[in-house]
């Protein structure tokens, strides 16, 4: 029998971009203590975040995309009047302030009380302040409302310029009690105190007195009865010290907007 020679078979070569990396990664014998073994890249630049919403025109899921944060339009700087605790000269320049809590999603979620954080703007929408509270775990989730706390107002440069500070006080409407009525100190700058908000004890109405660092009554506040007032705009009125015991009404402020 006539034995045949195999040939041998030559390998076609390897295809472009298969061949095995010896590089990515490394062996574990070869990589370094202390280091991933990953040779690092170019940067992938981040790509916007999409979501999907249902359309009921379309019976189907339509790509929504995620939309930029609108960037914060700061107040101008206006200039310093004489006598001005540095950072409050923008009150001088403006007859509205609109106050808006940043509402938390997890508070909102969860029912767990967290740190308020609120932003300040005039009537044109330009941010004048931001207020973050300060406070402990145990206060926020046993005191709730009534707890004490610290909030400071912070300006575009990101200097406190006012800290309001209060302690924890209940608000039984029955005892006019002067320990259970809530009081509110006003610093400004920090350390120094100007002025005082004092809660004045009344069965039904919210009244309060705004004082100067001497505690001396100069303005005075009164607004609804608050559980009549439920989902509806609150407006408290004004009134100034016209004579020894005359009061005369300004005006109103501290309205809550629903």
């Amino acid at each position: 029998m006539q034995s045949k020679e195999t040939e041998a078979v030559s390998q076609p070569p390897p295809y472009p971009g298969t061949e095995p990396a010896t590089h990515y990664p490394p062996p574990v014998s070869q990589v370094p203590y202390g280091s991933t073994g990953y040779v690092s890249g170019p940067t992938v630049p981040a790509q916007p975040t999409s979501a999907f919403l249902y359309h009921p025109a379309t019976s189907g899921l339509v790509p929504l995309q995620s939309q930029p944060a609108a960037p914060v339009v700061w107040m101008p700087a206006p200039p310093v009047p004489p006598k001005c605790p540095p950072g409050l000269e923008y009150l001088a320049q403006i007859d509205q302030l609109v106050v808006e809590q940043q509402m938390d999603l997890t508070e909102v979620l969860s029912r767990f009380e967290t740190l308020n954080r609120y932003e300040i703007r005039n009537s044109l929408g330009q941010r004048i302040y931001f207020a973050q509270e300060e406070n402990d775990e145990y206060s926020l989730q046993c005191h709730g409302s009534l707890r004490g706390f610290v909030i400071k107002l912070f300006d575009s440069t990101n200097q406190p310029v006012m800290q309001l500070s209060r302690e924890c006080r209940c608000d039984i409407c029955c005892c006019p009690c002067i320990c259970c009525l809530q009081e509110l100190e006003v610093q400004a700058p920090l350390g120094t105190v100007i002025g005082y908000v004092k809660q004045k004890w009344h069965p039904c109405l919210p009244k309060f007195d705004l004082q100067n660092e001497t505690r001396e009554s100069l303005l005075k506040m009164k607004g609804p009865c608050v559980p009549c007032q439920c989902y509806r705009d609150v407006h408290f009125e004004v009134s100034i010290l016209y004579n020894a015991d005359y009061y005369v009404r300004i005006g109103t402020s501290g309205s809550r907007m629903w």
